[in-house]
């Protein structure tokens, strides 16, 4: 994907409780469905995340994104709002690894099964005496939950780039089970000499892997239905490399 920052669409207000700062970009070449779409573009590393400081207003920091499609079909707008978090946006901490800022917010999200597990599915009256079955995803909506960790370093940490950014913790970290944590953002600052590091990560409980489900017709899912249990139909892949985030010496 191809991102392009909009300089000229950016925003600036002020009022008494400080700036709010608007950024827009445009995401090309994104793929998948309308839902998904919209997805991979707020997930493209090129875009702000949550917590991430504004480039050149001091006190803000990224508290709302939203994205939405262009007519082109393979083009995404994204809008980034910066201002000074909330109280309900956000909840810092002071911490051994310096400052910790969570928050979260909801995203579209496909998804074939129910709460039970079970695929998703209707029945309809195919003809006068032949009932069918029919299979199909629907788009729901899940929090989704972002840990922003900041603290000052000695040299920039390129290490951490090739190592740890776009992988997925292969432990248990910070209390959570293995796969569950995307390292989804590494934004350095230089500042007299020393480095202001922020370090972000997402949160996915059901574990960030590929999921296929294949489009099969009503026939062959009547004969053999689609079953997570036996993989008639339905893979998971891992499409993440691994890595322990408890050796960055960050948790919260």
């Amino acid at each position: 994907m191809t991102v392009k920052d909009l300089v000229d669409a950016a925003r600036l207000t002020e009022d008494q409780d400080g700036f709010t700062a608007e950024r827009s970009f445009i995401v090309e070449g994104v793929s998948g469905s309308a839902a998904t779409k919209l997805y991979n573009a707020l997930s493209d590393s090129n875009i702000p995340q949550f917590g991430e400081p504004h480039p050149s207003i001091p006190d803000i920091q990224v508290v709302d994104r939203q994205a939405e499609p262009l007519k082109s079909g393979a083009k995404v707008k994204v809008t980034i709002v910066y201002a000074i978090p909330s109280d309900e946006d956000a909840e810092t901490s002071e911490s051994g690894n310096g400052k910790a800022l969570v928050t979260s917010s909801l995203t579209n999200e496909q998804t074939h099964f129910d709460i039970h597990g079970e695929l998703i599915k209707a029945s309809y009256l195919a003809s006068v005496n032949s009932i069918s079955t029919k299979y199909s995803a629907v788009d729901v909506q899940r929090p989704q939950m972002r840990v922003t960790l900041s603290r000052k370093e000695s040299e920039m940490p390129k290490a951490y780039f090739k190592s740890h950014l776009g992988r997925i913790n292969s432990v248990e970290w910070s209390g959570f089970a293995p796969q569950t944590w995307l390292c989804s953002g590494i934004s350095v600052r230089e500042s007299d000499g020393s480095f202001e590091v922020d370090y972000s990560f997402e949160y996915r409980e059901e574990r960030w892997k590929g999921e296929l489900v294949l489009p099969l017709s009503t026939a062959e899912a009547q004969d053999s239905p689609i079953d997570k249990d036996t993989g008639n139909g339905y893979a998971l892949f891992d499409v993440y490399k691994t890595a322990d985030f408890n050796g960055m010496g960050l948790s919260f």
